[in-house]
């Protein structure tokens, strides 16, 4: 499978030059070569026959301004830190706020249980900050339960295949059994506690405050990109889809599932009658939206790029790369290998993406301050 890499997983701002070692690109071809491969095989054609964009400047959407933040907003945030590090005890009665729960976790795409997404002794901190999204759908189910409740949700996945998938725009329920509560002790947040903060302390409280700062700011900078791309493309049309990238993304999709049909030694349609009491005409059916959906957002972002005229200097994408290991670095020992998984033209190209959107971003317009059109 064409190994991509999550959209907005990556959406960080560029470091500076000095950090970059020795300056090469991973394997020793040079920034031009990649850049003109990049040019030359990412979808090569004339996208104005297959997309229509709307105008990229003044988009108006709904976010918060990226350049305030208020001293209530560093309080809260420090006490999301804090909670991170409170000890838990078991106690008696209904689920409160900042409770932990400790749960068994399940996902049912209908009536189908999804094993590979099944956790024994999940545990969710109630209104912490830093949920994923289906914690923070099935916890707000949580409140007042005790063990040996169910709690469920359901859960609809955001419509981007890089990121999720063949569970792309598909809606599950999220089902927990509470097996128990535990409330919290909260450390006090003393200036010797943040001295030995792992990953480097703080000598100061303004110099602690500061640093939540410049993370809640670079967090509101992250949402208003992601709130001002998805009002960008929801005005995008795609006029037609070219065959050749469709018929690939299908085969992806199709052939994760043969894997396991030649595990069991069955024909597909067989195994997926058996497995999934359905189709192999459901299922490419399915392959086929799959593949539309992504399709559609590599020809939108491309064009957008284009028109924009978005380029790299070798800098750019050497500070580029580095920063995308800095995120996943926990999976790779140095950048050089995770330039060889990736790949350096998966990698400019989605540089070159971060940059446009970061670009568009600049020019949007807050839907709280658009002028009213029924003032004209």
């Amino acid at each position: 499978m064409k190994k991509t890499i999550a959209l907005f997983l990556a959406l960080v701002l560029l470091l500076p030059l000095a950090a970059c070692g020795g300056g090469t690109t991973g394997s020793g071809r040079s920034f031009s070569a990649i850049r003109q491969e990049a040019q030359k095989t990412w979808y090569p054609y004339d996208l104005s026959q297959y997309v229509e964009l709307p105008e990229w400047r003044g988009v108006v959407a709904s976010f918060d301004d990226p350049t305030v933040c208020t001293e209530e907003e560093i309080d809260e945030a420090i006490f999301q830190v804090m909670l991170t590090y409170a000890s838990f005890a078991p106690k008696d009665g209904a689920a409160e706020l900042y409770d932990l729960v400790r749960c068994e976790f399940y996902m049912y795409f209908g009536e189908e249980l999804l094993d590979d997404q099944t956790q024994n002794d999940h545990e969710i901190i109630l209104g912490q900050s830093s949920l994923d999204e289906l914690d923070q759908a099935i916890s707000q189910q949580m409140i007042g339960c005790v063990p040996g409740d169910l709690c469920v949700a359901p859960y609809t996945f955001p419509d981007s295949a890089y990121r999720y998938g063949d569970l792309a725009g598909k809606t599950v329920r999220l089902v927990a059994e509470v097996t128990g509560v535990f409330s919290p002790t909260v450390p006090e947040c003393d200036e010797a506690f943040i001295r030995e903060l792992p990953e480097g302390g703080f000598e100061t409280m303004e110099a602690f405050r500061e640093d939540i700062k410049k993370d809640i700011l670079e967090k509101k900078k992250d949402l208003q990109i992601r709130a001002v791309w998805k009002t960008f493309y929801a005005g995008a049309s795609v006029l037609a889809y070219p065959e050749a990238e469709i018929k690939q993304h299908e085969e992806e999709y199709l052939s994760y599932y043969r894997e396991f049909a030649d595990e069991n030694e069955l024909d597909l349609d067989a195994y997926l009658r058996e497995y999934f009491n359905s189709s192999l005409e459901k299922f490419e059916q399915e392959a086929r939206a799959y593949a539309e959906t992504v399709v559609a957002n590599d020809m939108i972002f491309t064009q957008l790029s284009r028109i924009m005229g978005t380029t790299l200097t070798k800098e750019e994408y050497e500070a580029g790369v580095l920063a995308y290991f800095e995120v996943e670095k926990g999976q790779f020992d140095t950048p050089e290998e995770y330039v060889a998984h990736y790949g350096e033209v998966i990698l400019y190209v989605n540089l070159v993406w971060d940059k446009t959107l970061r670009a568009m971003a600049e020019e949007a317009i807050p839907a709280d301050g658009a002028p009213d059109p029924a003032a004209n």
